[in-house]
């Protein structure tokens, strides 16, 4: 499904595999614009590593119990349901993971460009659109950027 990281705490999914896009949800569908990198949480890319422990770097992190190529589909929704099951999410479904992802990268300070990225929006517009309320208003923070950036600028001045 993927090579181990590329970069730290980035991976390249395959492109049109199905675990690929639900464990790494923010990986567009075929078709879409693709970025070069996922990034991937460091307790993430630990287990992922140590599900590759052993194995070739092209070898599929979860092969199919059919024939250990790639999973299919409804393979992949069985192990998916009776996985989120276990763990009291009963009726998650993969593309939901893509907009938690989504808001964990807003809450997590990223950008409104980073996010339109990882998603692969073709703009930031529809970003903004779909998420923009999950962003602070941080008028106040911008105020204060402004003010000190004056006084910086008046002092440089009356220095000159």
């Amino acid at each position: 499904m993927t090579s181990l990281p590329l970069l730290p705490h980035t991976c390249r999914p395959q492109r049109n595999s199905v675990v690929s896009r639900a464990l790494f949800p923010l990986t567009r569908p075929s078709g879409a614009r693709q970025s070069a990198y996922e990034p991937v949480p460091e307790t993430l890319a630990k287990d992922l590593q140590d599900l590759m422990e052993g194995r070739e770097l092209t070898a599929q992190l979860f092969p199919s119990e059919k024939d250990g190529g790639l999973l299919e589909y409804n393979e992949f929704r069985r192990v998916f349901n009776e996985a989120a099951n276990s763990v009291g999410l009963r009726g998650l479904v993969p593309h939901g993971l893509r907009h938690t992802a989504a808001s964990l990268a807003i809450s997590a300070g990223a950008n409104i460009k980073v996010v339109q990225r990882m998603l692969g929006h073709k703009t930031a517009m529809l970003t903004l659109d779909l998420y923009g309320h999950l962003f602070p208003d941080d008028l106040n923070v911008v105020a204060a950027g402004i003010e000190a950036g004056a006084r910086a600028a008046a002092d440089e001045l009356r220095t000159a």
